[in-house]
């Protein structure tokens, strides 16, 4: 069937195509009924994050009405729930019947049926009741995310108010906190330091009368709850649920664990050393754990794999594996942490937690083996993907981290705008010789600025911000992540979503950068842009020269200018190229910042996208790129969705700058003469890289995607032609069943040689996540066999069979 159907498909047969996936989708659904799709959680505001009262955006372009109505929605796949902020009231405890992760995206809560919640604390025997609660001041936000993932949704909230029943309101505030899992939610409240308390309490009440309580007789009160059973549930006892945690290979250690009561999760103590670069490069440390079910019903567990000091913070990730074979646990592992400390408040400092929810058939028992893995991955800094807590540092909301390997950022996220006032705050090249005198490598490098994605003011020229912020962790690394962001303005108009995906690599720091803009009606912007580089509040380096190119070489050499005058350049099938002088600190730049073109489209055709140049005339005066249509004010119209991809690279900007180890980039940069070089060589051997596919439907050739061939043992075959694809080459594999092992073979000195995979489990560098189907999609970075890239590259992936 495959064969035959691989035959005759072309491009003008991509209907055919999505009729095919969609009925093998259907045949997949079978093998979903066994994985559960109610598994993840989101969390976000209705009305938008209550924008801080300082901030880099003038007080103008504030979301007052997300002030007053700080509403914040917990999401799962079996509950929802809205916690009125100022007011401290439930608005909203419902059960819900979720999708899936992904689609949940896009699908926000429109009911809520209000609860009475009651927090109490008795002092010197006084009750005082919380009646209200401030969501910041001056200097700093009340309300905190402390941990965000798929898993894990958890914040606390600083701002209360209590009063006794004579209006006499408490000094001390007291600490609120909620940690939301995907079918339970531990609520908490939290006096500690608080002399003379004799009791604190939880009580709330649902819409069917029932009472949910808890009070004790000290500072710390804590309410576990199922919401959408309306009942409360006991605590685990973690030596019910784990039979074994050891070392690996020294079975003879074992691993601490315990129950947390704040999180309502087991956690295994993971222990750390410092990572020392190069010596330990191919560090990578690994666990045996034995999780157990002791039902004769289906159950979920929480776990919490948490290092209090972290090896290596920046990019450590943590992934789950059948103990033997090539076989990842495709449940994935969530990582938030923390690295700053500014004040005196709980949860700030240094320490790492990854958070995975397990679902258990009744008495089942599952041997996992846990890997962390720090800066390297089979010869190439790691891709990560992460939630930062920020909460030692001024700010205190949502902020996403991303770094190749795992000694420096390489880009970060935020999404509410709250720190940086745009969606992309630092940029960091990888493999450059750093701002630093010594080491000259594995430390940080110069900041090259942020970026945005939709910059859109209204016809009465008003700046417009997103709400309903949700983000789905759907890939977090090591070869290639993939995190999808979404909103809606608060107009109602537009329905945002990007993607950013970070690639693993060893030459330079190459993300691909979607976004899609859904009209819900009509728009006629004064300004709107699909994407900014370098942005109005994190304008980035210092630049005089940039260039303008397309498949042939550089078109045009410009001259930057802070005048106000505006050059548009039609960017469709084109890159940019800026020779980057310094960053914000005064630092040599290292490295030049590129955009490519990959696709732009409006309603399914290509559509034409321009870069406006435009100017920040204030503290730093920088020349900014507006990617948009050919006017940043043309009109679009209800149901209008516009699509596009880019790639956002920072290359070396010399061979004596550049430390990694990608012989065929040192060799090209000896012999490059300009700046543009580099970016101009990512866009002619990658963009439109051709591929043929002899096994699997070809979806996409950069990064290459694939439809595995489920009914053959090669479950993808494919060619990339010679002179394309350079660096680690990014393959997707989609759709292989859910029990096969794979491995990956390229072609070499005429035979078929095994990589990314062996017999016990020690080389196995592939990364598996299930699908909404219960399939699995799989993720490589697939170097070439040697520097020539005049050679084909033959690639092909099998099912493996491992005793």
């Amino acid at each position: 069937m495959w064969k035959t159907f691989i035959t005759v498909y072309t491009k003008s047969t991509s209907l055919l195509l999505l009729c095919l996936l969609y009925q093998l989708a259907l045949t997949n659904h079978a093998i979903a009924i066994e994985h559960n799709n109610n598994n993840y959680g989101y969390i976000y505001w209705e009305n938008g994050y209550p924008t801080p009262l300082k901030g880099r955006r003038e007080q103008s372009k504030a979301n007052i009405f997300a002030r007053e109505n700080p509403d914040l929605v917990i999401q799962t796949g079996y509950y929802s729930l809205m916690l009125d902020c100022a007011n401290m009231s439930i608005k909203g405890f419902n059960p819900l019947s979720g999708s899936d992760y992904l689609s949940a995206l896009n699908e926000d809560v429109t009911t809520f049926t209000p609860a009475q919640l009651k927090l109490y604390v008795k002092v010197n025997g006084v009750r005082y009741d919380c009646t209200s609660a401030k969501i910041q001041t001056e200097d700093s936000q009340l309300v905190r995310i402390i941990e965000n993932g798929q898993y894990l949704q958890r914040f606390d909230h600083l701002g209360l108010i209590f009063k006794d029943n004579e209006g006499n309101e408490l000094k001390s505030k007291g600490r609120f906190e909620i940690s939301a899992w995907p079918d339970r939610t531990v609520l908490q409240l939290n006096f500690n330091g608080t002399p003379q308390v004799t009791a604190t309490g939880i009580e709330l009440t649902t819409q069917s009368g029932k009472i949910l309580s808890n009070e004790t007789n000290n500072s710390q009160a804590i309410l576990l709850i199922q919401p959408q059973k309306e009942s409360q549930i006991e605590e685990l006892d973690p030596h019910q649920w784990i039979k074994q945690a050891l070392f690996w290979p020294d079975i003879k250690t074992t691993l601490d664990y315990s129950y947390d009561k704040e999180t309502a999760a087991i956690t295994l103590a993971i222990p750390s050393e410092d990572v020392s670069y190069p010596k330990d490069k191919d560090r990578i440390d690994e666990y045996i754990i034995t999780v157990t079910n002791p039902y004769d019903s289906i159950q979920n567990i929480p776990l919490i794999f948490k290092q209090d000091k972290a090896a290596a913070i920046t990019g450590t990730l943590m992934t789950l594996w059948h103990i033997t074979g090539c076989k990842p646990i495709t449940e994935p592992v969530q990582i938030s942490k923390n690295w700053h400390k500014s004040q005196t408040t709980p949860h700030e400092g240094p320490w790492l937690r990854g958070s995975t929810f397990l679902t258990l058939k009744p008495k089942e028992t599952q041997q996992l083996k846990l890997k962390i893995i720090y800066g390297y991955w089979h010869g190439a800094a790691t891709a990560s993907h992460s939630q930062l807590s920020v909460i030692g540092y001024k700010g205190n909301w949502k902020w996403d981290q991303s770094a190749l390997g795992s000694w420096g950022e390489s880009m970060t996220f935020d999404p509410s705008q709250h720190l940086a006032s745009c969606f992309i705050a630092d940029t960091r090249p990888s493999f450059t010789t750093p701002k630093t005198e010594k080491p000259k490598t594995h430390v940080w490098t110069e900041s090259s600025g942020g970026a945005d994605f939709l910059v859109y003011y209204d016809e009465k020229n008003e700046f417009r911000s997103l709400k309903r912020q949700k983000t789905a962790y759907i890939w977090t690394g090591p070869n290639i992540t993939k995190v999808h962001y979404s909103g809606v303005t608060d107009d109602d108009k537009i329905r945002a979503n990007y993607t950013t995906s970070l690639l693993r690599s060893n030459d330079y720091h190459r993300h691909i950068l979607k976004y899609q803009y859904k009209f819900l009606k009509e728009v006629n912007p004064t300004r709107l842009a699909f994407f900014q580089l370098g942005a109005e509040y994190y304008t980035g380096t210092e630049f005089q020269d940039y260039c303008i190119g397309d498949i042939n070489g550089k078109k045009n050499d410009y001259t930057a200018s802070t005048n106000g005058d505006t050059v548009i350049h039609k960017f469709t099938g084109n890159w940019l190229a800026i020779d980057d002088k310094k960053d914000f600190s005064g630092n040599t730049t290292n490295a030049n910042r590129g955009l490519i073109s990959y696709k732009a489209t409006l309603n399914g055709e290509q559509h034409e996208t321009y870069l406006h140049t435009y100017n920040r005339n204030t503290d730093n005066k920088r020349m900014l790129f507006d990617l948009s249509g050919s006017n940043i004010n043309n009109t679009y119209y209800k149901d209008d969705i516009v699509k596009g991809s880019l790639g956002y690279v920072l290359t070396p900007d010399s061979d004596p700058n550049y430390w990694g180890e990608n012989d065929e980039l040192a060799e090209r940069l000896k012999k490059n003469k300009h700046y543009w070089e580099s970016i101009y060589d990512e866009f002619r051997y990658n963009r439109d890289m051709p591929v043929t596919s002899r096994f699997g439907i070809l979806l996409n050739t950069y990064p290459i995607d694939i439809w595995a061939d489920n009914d053959s043992d090669i479950l993808a075959f494919v060619v990339i032609h010679k002179d394309f694809g350079i660096g680690h080459i990014p393959v997707i594999l989609r759709n292989v069943e859910a029990d096969t092992a794979v491995g990956v073979q390229i072609f070499k000195n005429d035979q078929w040689l095994w990589i990314n995979s062996s017999s016990n489990g020690r080389r196995c560098y592939q990364q598996g996540v299930t699908n909404s189907y219960g399939t699995v999609d799989y993720a490589f970075n697939i170097k070439r066999p040697t520097n020539d890239i005049s050679e084909h590259h033959k690639i092909r992936i099998l099912k493996r069979k491992y005793e």
